[in-house]
């Protein structure tokens, strides 16, 4: 489904019942790499599911694209939506997106989960290997389109995204993945990219006043335990859980992700006393 929402028009989906949980997926994903997640949620929850401006079946805009532009668009789209308050999960540069939801609307967020925020939001890190990965990104979409960049997120530098092996040992999980990734366009990802470089709003994330937790890959070398540990210690009270995988513990290890989920959010937000019913 479509809603037009701060002036572009936003695809995504709704599945179950109960109290909000809104899933955003990380760069170059869209919403169908949930696809291991919303079975499973949407049997306690009121799953939304949406891709970000230039992914997936989002409109290609024009302009910046920058974690502060990604958060104005949640904040129409749940707002068309009439989503009073909601549970918020965020994947690698959705974690960055629901964060700023958290700082800058808190009335809206119940319980924040993080997971594969980049160690570069906490200041760690060198920021020209991130600028070199980009480069590199475009270089490929410019001469194979998504097809490249699949290849390369999955097989030919699998370190990004998975644990080492995991990739070649689960081909029937790579499969799935594959067939997710390849809904977003060539032409959204470039925008992207471009973009990617450019600061937006920063995030505070010792103002995130609601429960939170961390969920980290032990082999992730963009957003490990390191920059899990300093990401708990910005975050007062959240916690932290490392899973043994690489940055997409979602896809890797996704009977451990979902029931670390589930478990932090009805400790949490018990959805008897919750004001987040639809």
């Amino acid at each position: 489904m479509k809603i037009r929402a701060n002036d572009i028009y936003i695809n995504y989906e709704i599945n179950g019942g109960g109290d909000w949980l809104i899933l955003i997926h990380g760069a170059g994903d869209n919403l169908a790499i949930w696809y291991n997640q919303v079975p499973v949620f949407s049997k306690e929850y009121n799953v939304l599911t949406y891709d970000m401006r230039g992914h997936g079946l989002t409109e290609v805009a024009e302009g910046d694209y920058t974690s502060g532009v990604w958060a104005d668009d949640l904040y129409a789209l749940i707002n068309e939506l009439g989503v009073r308050r909601a549970s918020v999960l965020g994947y690698s540069l959705g974690g960055m997106i629901a964060a700023m939801l958290a700082t800058e609307h808190p009335e809206m967020v119940n319980a924040l989960v993080l997971t594969g925020v980049a160690g570069a939001a906490v200041g760690l890190g060198d920021r020209t290997v991130w600028e070199e990965r980009r480069n590199a990104q475009m270089a490929i979409l410019e001469k194979e389109g998504m097809t490249g960049i699949i290849k390369e997120r999955i097989h030919v530098d699998s370190s990004t995204t998975f644990s080492a092996g995991f990739a070649e040992k689960h081909t029937d999980m790579i499969k799935k993945y594959e067939e997710a990734l390849a809904i977003s366009s060539a032409a959204g990802y470039r925008k992207v990219l471009e973009s990617m470089g450019r600061r937006g709003r920063p995030v505070d994330f010792s103002k995130i006043v609601c429960p939170a937790l961390i969920i980290v890959g032990e082999h992730d070398r963009w957003s490990g335990p390191e920059a899990g540990k300093v990401m708990q210690q910005r975050i007062a009270g959240s916690e932290l859980v490392v899973l043994p995988t690489g940055h997409a513990c979602q896809i890797e290890e996704p009977g451990a992700f979902n029931e670390v989920v589930l478990s932090f959010l009805r400790r949490a937000v018990p959805q008897e006393r919750s004001a987040a019913a639809p």
